[in-house]
């Protein structure tokens, strides 16, 4: 999919972290890194460093389940000093790559406010946005993305607590804008989907 907002809904145990993670990954990586088959995905990352957000509901399981996944996938050498403990900033909580790239991570627990003033290549938000601050989080993500003309992924189990994420992202899918584009593209998984399970 090329369209700026993608997401993947699925229910537990779809992929759909592992997936949003891959194409982290994917743009962190120097391109001679990327493999052949993977090169298409490539979309930032190659003259200057990749800048990436990642949001999650809380500060501890849902944010401690990505943290995993990324340490899990990524290969020690492209981390800064070479290993996770050099390269994630416990406090700031950024994960900083040997070439200058970096993957920030924040909670919709957080205020909204917190959210400025940065500009990033990519939002990624993982499970749904919730709590009361969700809808200012995302409006206030989406003017991060103006620099650069980013992205924002959503890999989400779809509980639909938040009437926004329905109308923003699922009822807008493939739908045209004003000006003929789609702008928005979402698939819908089960764990049965999951070959691996």
């Amino acid at each position: 999919a090329r369209e700026r907002t993608r997401a993947f809904f699925g229910g537990n145990r779809t992929g759909k972290t592992t997936c949003a993670v891959a194409d982290d990954l994917i743009q962190a990586c120097p391109p001679d890194w990327v493999p052949d088959h993977l090169k298409p995905y490539k979309k930032y990352g190659f003259d200057d460093p990749f800048k990436c957000r990642v949001i999650t509901p809380d500060l501890t399981d849902t944010m401690e389940a990505v943290l995993e996944k990324f340490r899990a996938m990524t290969p020690p050498s492209l981390l800064r000093g070479g290993a996770w403990e050099n390269a994630f900033d416990k406090v700031k909580r950024n994960l900083w790559f040997a070439r200058g790239d970096r993957i920030n991570f924040m909670s919709t627990e957080q205020d909204a406010n917190k959210f400025g003033g940065q500009a990033f290549h990519r939002i990624h938000f993982d499970e749904e946005p919730a709590g009361q601050n969700a809808w200012k989080i995302y409006r206030e993500s989406r003017m991060r993305l103006i620099d650069y003309g980013g992205d924002m992924v959503f890999s989400m189990t779809p509980l639909l607590e938040t009437d926004w994420v329905e109308q923003q992202i699922w009822d807008a899918r493939g739908t045209p804008d004003k000006n003929g584009v789609i702008r928005v593209f979402a698939i819908r998984a089960s764990m049965h989907d999951n070959p691996y399970l």
